[in-house]
């Protein structure tokens, strides 16, 4: 959560740490939040939704394959 950009902002990150926190899911989903709380629109949308649809993505095709692999037990 403190690499997510909730508590603080990730420009007080040094350049290499930022660029992991930009890769975190809860950091886009903040990106994309937070300006909708002062009736903006988010900039970079695209990019945002991708790096979420990646995770979920990767994160469903874990849960499959280890539940196959339960089942084959």
């Amino acid at each position: 959560m403190f690499l997510s950009g909730i508590f603080f902002p990730l420009s007080q990150l040094p350049p290499w740490l930022r660029g992991i926190a930009d890769a975190l899911p809860l950091a886009n989903s903040v990106a994309l939040v937070r300006p909708l709380f002062m009736d903006q629109w988010p900039g970079d949308v695209a990019r945002h939704v991708l790096v979420l649809l990646a995770y979920s993505g990767v994160a469903f095709w874990l849960a499959l394959a280890l539940t196959r692999r339960r089942f084959r037990r």
